[in-house]
């Protein structure tokens, strides 16, 4: 049955974002096993297990009464989801194509802009601008499959966002002395 942002089958209640990540790994199990990718078996296996954790964590994480646990146990089995599936589709990247098909983006840029974006942001570029694009991506996928923001998430910005500023500043032996000095 479908309630909103929910889904539920008997006593186990999934999120979309559960449900997304577990079709997913059942996608990228049917790939490998259609066009028979290199470990293809060792795919299917992996997948599976995942799946399984995945669904586990779906069901442990209503029952853990304290807020902070409950978040930090369904932040982490998805962000963990996320980057195992990031990792899975490796071998089915050329499954369609069998060569990159990057030059035809370029081409596509050059031919709409007369220049190439990429090439001409980089003017742009910082250090800061990077680890903070890069904390803030990271903390928009995490709170995206939690079913709240919590007060905790903005600390957690100025924390991260704070220590990236120390480490432009003072490199990465600045991070290691301001947490653990």
């Amino acid at each position: 049955m479908f309630l909103g942002r929910r889904i539920i089958f008997g006593k186990l209640e999934l999120q979309l974002t559960d449900a997304l990540v577990l079709a997913a790994l059942l996608s990228f199990s049917v790939l490998g096993l259609l066009f028979l990718v290199d470990g293809w078996a060792l795919l299917i296996l992996k997948n599976f297990a995942v799946g399984l954790l995945l669904l586990g964590a779906a069901m442990v994480t209503p029952r853990i009464q304290h807020r902070f646990w409950r978040f930090l146990v369904r932040v982490a089995a998805i962000t963990l989801s996320y980057a195992y599936l990031f990792g899975a589709v490796d071998k089915l990247q050329l499954v369609f194509h069998s060569e990159w098909l990057d030059y035809y983006i370029l081409d596509f840029e050059q031919w709409i802009f007369g220049f190439q974006p990429t090439l001409w942001a980089e003017k742009f570029t910082t250090p800061l601008l990077t680890e903070t694009s890069m904390r803030c991506c990271e903390m928009r996928a995490s709170l995206q499959s939690t079913s709240r923001i919590h007060s905790a998430s903005l600390s957690s910005v100025a924390l991260i966002l704070g220590l990236d500023h120390i480490v432009v500043r003072r490199g990465p032996q600045g991070r290691e002395g301001h947490v653990l000095g």
